[in-house]
């Protein structure tokens, strides 16, 4: 679905369907898709940064032998300043997710740390996750529909009572019924069609 081409200078990507139309645009792996793109297309600029980990595990920064002083500040702005023993050094304080930027004497950048679990990141809706979990479970499929009540019991009971106090006022007042007894039976006939 995707082709890449890469012929001298040239670099071509070429997406084989609409994104519109897929659910590509709702997936954890979209923006690292793009990141890469960007990344393969200009490398020498960087966009976003190369490196990116997940929330909780521990990252490897690997650094020039002579650097021993090593700052990194996490998404929030807190900076931390660390002492480099051995190369590579492991960060393992990534609960944050976000951006972290590190500089040492003779080398800087940044890497993310993202929430890569799909269940973590709670982006599908709701009532298509109950529709595809009712299926899951062998209950109606996703293309039937969920109705609650039918309405026309309702509004039949309802017609019914209006008619019923009409009929009481009519009979208390002395009018004649017949007016209402064809009113009746003309809904009668508009019920007994549905």
């Amino acid at each position: 679905m995707l082709v890449a081409l890469e012929r001298g200078k040239l670099r071509l990507l070429f997406i084989a369907f609409d994104l519109m139309a897929s659910d590509l645009p709702l997936r954890v792996a979209f923006p690292i898709l793009f990141h890469n793109t960007i990344e393969w297309f200009q490398p020498q600029r960087v966009e976003f940064p190369s490196h990116n980990v997940e929330a909780g595990t521990p990252f490897l920064l690997r650094l020039p032998v002579g650097d021993n002083d090593l700052q990194i500040t996490t998404p929030t702005g807190k900076r931390e300043q660390l002492k480099v023993a051995t190369s590579p050094l492991v960060f393992t304080d990534t609960l944050e997710a976000g951006l972290y930027s590190y500089k040492s004497a003779s080398r800087e950048g940044r890497f993310a740390v993202n929430l890569l679990d799909e269940s973590e990141s709670q982006i599908t809706s709701r009532l298509n996750m109950s529709v595809a979990n009712a299926g899951a479970r062998g209950q109606e499929g996703p293309g039937a529909t969920a109705s609650g009540f039918s309405l026309w019991p309702l509004l039949l009971g309802g017609v019914l009572i209006l008619l019923a106090l009409e009929f009481f006022l009519a009979f208390r007042a002395g009018v004649s019924l017949y007016p209402i007894v064809a009113r009746g039976w003309r809904w009668r006939r508009l019920f007994w069609r549905w």
